[in-house]
């Protein structure tokens, strides 16, 4: 999904079709048009900070490693050895080594994916075109995104021109906590879900006593013609400070300028890359959505704070994630129980609300638009 040219976009009324969230055939689709061409979420540039650091990333039936080079760029290798397509690397994350050694037949590979070397192989073989498979990779704010299109992507900056996060200097923090869980349903039930608040004024207590739950739908950092949501102002309650359970600070070394911390907090939720972030002075919190099939997804939540904080002494963990763990469960109940209904052959999709679907409205257009639907 990109962005459009045309001011002019007509909504749709209703939502998904049955057929969109129990289909393996649109999932394929999806896996096409949406996830394997735009750019998704993998790390913080904090867990990539030496030469052979690497994060792994699977996504759309491929695994793709980013790692810090010797003259510190980072590169996007596909995972897998050019020699007989064994994987390279199973952890998640760690340190390469020396090298990116193939443990069938022993090739090395430098963090570039230049071939190094090919024990024993013929004296007259060349090894310069047999190097790693390179995918996209792009840093903004100090996040790190890769791309697995054939042709590389406009940047996250270019795609996100309004999506102002400098006053909290992101790329200074560092990942405090990482949580992944598995929900059975369809991932844009789960994404959907996480984009309205319509239903949280019923579901979510803990959230109601920092934050409104009420808030409209078009804000004026809105820009209707963009495949993304940004707001420069999260609609926190008088004196409230952030997303914890009080809504005070649960760190005492805030992002940003130290003499200018910054004020309020702000919200992004970026449709084509299935991407949300929102910062507060405090903290900042991305999810991700990773359809894992038709009916299970995997979500992933990342709190960062400063780099500089250190933990029990600075910021107390649980007390920043304590509020987005009970807020992840609520939703996480809330999505399995409407796959469930959704799987019913008699199901056919209700009306948008208008001002508190108005996400759902947004992302259900540009995904017709993707898919081809319109």
């Amino acid at each position: 999904m990109t962005v459009q040219d045309s001011p002019t976009i007509e909504m749709p009324t209703s939502g998904f079709r049955r057929e969109d969230f129990v289909s393996p055939d649109i999932l394929e689709e999806e896996m096409e048009r949406i996830f394997r061409k735009n750019w998704m979420y993998v790390a913080h540039t904090s867990q990539l900070a030496k030469p052979g650091d690497f994060v792994r990333h699977d996504l759309a039936g491929e695994s793709v490693i980013v790692v810090r080079t010797r003259s510190g760029e980072l590169r996007a290798l596909y995972n897998f050895c050019t020699h007989r397509g064994a994987q390279l690397l199973e952890e998640t994350s760690g340190s390469c080594g020396r090298a990116i050694t193939c443990t069938y037949h022993g090739w090395t590979f430098d963090y570039d994916g230049e071939l190094r070397s090919a024990p024993r192989m013929q004296p007259d073989f060349d090894k310069t075109p047999h190097g790693l498979k390179h995918a996209w990779v792009d840093t903004w704010n100090g996040l790190v995104f890769v791309s697995l299109a054939d042709e590389r992507p406009p940047s996250v900056a270019e795609r996100l021109p309004d999506a102002d996060f400098g006053e909290h200097q992101l790329e200074r923090a560092k990942v405090a906590v990482e949580y992944r869980t598995v929900i059975e349903a369809n991932w844009k039930i789960v994404w959907e879900n996480g984009g309205e608040c319509y239903h949280c004024a019923i579901n979510h207590p803990e959230l109601g006593r920092v934050m409104s739950v009420t808030r409209t739908g078009a804000s004026e950092s809105h820009s209707l013609v963009a495949d993304y949501r940004f707001d420069r102002k999260f609609p926190l309650l008088e004196g409230m400070h952030t997303l914890t359970m009080d809504g005070q600070f649960r760190s005492k070394r805030l992002l940003g300028d130290p003499d200018s911390p910054p004020e309020g907090m702000r919200f992004l939720n970026w449709h084509s890359s299935i991407f949300e972030l929102t910062a507060a002075a405090d903290h900042a919190h991305i999810q991700t959505f990773k359809p894992l099939s038709t009916t299970r997804t995997e979500v992933r939540l990342v709190l960062m704070v400063h780099a500089d904080a250190v933990e029990n002494e600075d910021y107390d963990a649980e007390g920043i994630f304590e509020l987005h763990r009970i807020a992840r469960g609520q939703d996480s109940g809330l999505c399995e129980k409407t796959q469930r209904g959704i799987g019913s052959r008699h199901y056919q999709p209700g009306p948008y609300n208008t001002v508190y679907e108005y996400s759902s409205q947004q992302f259900r257009h540009l995904y017709q638009q993707a898919m081809g639907q319109l």
